[in-house]
């Protein structure tokens, strides 16, 4: 399975890395697990949050890439280098480790991909010639490294194809091999909702189409461009990109609502938003306009709201509407972020100097726009930042919007589980004109470091363990693709 580079390193970066072993070195046994002891609490926790969570290192830093637990495995790297700029040099070698750190699968392989249903990617051969197949959790092959690039299974069947030079053909297989769609198509997607969108023909003049998971064409490619299925209804567009329409139709290929919009985006909460003559409105699954076009934005309903902007793109101004069209928060900050718990983030003044506060869904003022920068509420606390750009620090607030972790860190994740992503000592060196990267760990409500920020680099955490890395340095953009890399986990009450 290919993974582009830059989308990898993308992936680490908005994600939430001591001890050395010997590169490649499989241990003879589980290693032994003592737990690190945790920062003093910010504040005192409460009895309920007791300090009893900590952390375990489990497989200590020493690969040179790995991906995330997926079905109980991971993915593990020696060898593989890039540049400066972050273009591959050399690929290394993969195999799979279980959540004790045994090499389950040995590092034999010039290429891999998660677990899914049983079964992960795996290729041979050079960039150029690179074949690729599948195994399952004992490392026995499945499928033969055969098709040039796979995707991993879903609903029990997993996107191949062949050919490394235009045209290259798309198809499926099962969890046997068998080829239940032989490679005949231009583009497949995966399959959600149980329909794949399939492609007939180039970019410029091909169409497009569904098959179901047996392969069956339940829409005949005839569209010009199309979406993938959401909530039972996929937007098909006729025509051109220029004059084309959209409209939406059913998983029987049936038109729920007529090709006639210039634009549509998916369903959320029952409706969609269209656009029609230069304005956004809503309809609902019937096709009913229910907030007619008058919009100059539209975005997704959130909790019964939808935001909406009147104006150009440098006057626009921003509020919400009900599913009635009602302006419940009349369209006057300058930014907003979607409703998450009740509240969501509006901001006053432009994108360099503006303030960022939050509204309830009466459109009140809850917490007053003061913050340089906010996110979203998530498990009752949004993380917020004061200072500029070069000196901004993060910390949070409650719903009420008291300081409940005060900003005194780089950069702050939202909560998950009980657990945030920090940062600490990332800096930005005017000099050379690029971010250097601090350290990593986690924080609970409480802002007790969890997992003191001590790593150069983490991944989240997946099936119970994160993927942290000792000794990457460097620039902002490329410091992940250096160190080593090994797994933690939490220890306590903290799930995952």
């Amino acid at each position: 399975m290919k993974r582009p580079i830059a989308v990898l390193l993308t992936v680490l970066l908005l994600l939430s890395a001591c001890g050395t072993a010997v590169p490649g070195e499989t241990p003879a046994a589980a290693p032994e697990l003592t737990p690190h002891p945790t920062a003093a609490p910010t504040q005192e926790p409460a009895p309920s949050e007791a300090a009893s969570i900590g952390y375990i290192e489990i497989v200590p830093p020493q690969y040179d890439w790995v991906y995330p637990f997926s079905e109980g495995l991971a993915a593990v790297n020696i060898g593989i280098t890039w540049d400066a700029y972050g273009n591959l040099i050399d690929g290394g070698t993969w195999g799979f480790i279980d959540k004790t750190g045994r090499e389950v699968v040995p590092l034999k392989y010039d290429g891999a991909g998660d677990f899914s249903e049983g079964l992960a990617a795996i290729g041979l051969g050079d960039r150029e010639t690179r074949r690729y197949g599948f195994i399952d959790k004992t490392g026995k092959e499945i499928v033969p490294p055969k098709y040039d690039e796979v995707r991993n299974f879903s609903e029990g069947l997993a996107v191949v194809m062949l050919g490394n030079e235009l045209p290259r053909k798309w198809g499926l297989i099962d969890i046997t091999g068998r080829e239940v769609v032989p490679p005949k198509y231009d583009e497949v997607r995966d399959f959600p909702e149980g329909l794949a969108v399939v492609r007939l023909g180039d970019w410029e003049t091909g169409k497009w189409g569904f098959v179901d998971i047996t392969g069956r064409e339940v829409v005949p490619p005839k569209y010009t461009d199309v979406r993938d299925f959401s909530k039972g209804l996929a937007a098909v567009r006729l025509g051109d990109w220029e004059t084309g329409k959209w409209g939406f139709i059913d998983k029987t290929g049936e038109e729920a609502v007529r090709p006639k919009y210039d634009d549509v985006r998916g369903f959320s909460e029952g409706l969609a938003a269209v656009y029609d003559s230069g304005k956004w409105g809503f309809v609902d699954i019937n096709g009913k306009e229910v907030i007619s076009p008058k919009y100059d934005d539209a975005r997704d309903f959130s909790e019964g709201l939808a935001v909406v902007g009147l104006g150009d793109l440098v006057s626009r101004k921003w509020g919400f509407v009900d599913i009635t069209g009602r302006e419940v928060v009349p369209p006057k900050y300058d930014d907003v972020q979607a409703f998450s718990e009740g509240l969501a983030a509006i901001r006053l003044g432009d994108a360099n100097t503006g303030k960022w506060g939050f509204v309830d869904k009466t459109g009140k003022e809850v917490i007053s726009p003061k913050y340089t920068s906010t996110g979203m509420f998530s498990e009752g606390l949004a993380g917020v930042a004061l200072g500029d750009w070069e000196t901004v620090k993060w910390g949070f607030v409650d719903i009420n919007g008291k300081e409940v972790i005060p900003p005194k860190y780089d950069s702050a994740g939202p909560f998950f589980r009980g657990i945030a992503v920090i940062t600490d000592g990332r800096f930005y060196d005017d000099s050379r004109g690029v971010w250097e990267n601090g350290k990593w760990g986690w924080i609970d409500k409480t802002g007790r470091e969890v997992v003191p920020p001590r790593y150069d680099g983490i991944q989240s955490f997946s099936e119970g363990m994160a993927a942290v890395n000792i000794g990457a340095g460097g620039e902002w953009h490329w410091g992940f693709i250096d160190g080593k890399w090994g797994f933690i986990a939490l220890t306590g009450a903290a799930e995952e």
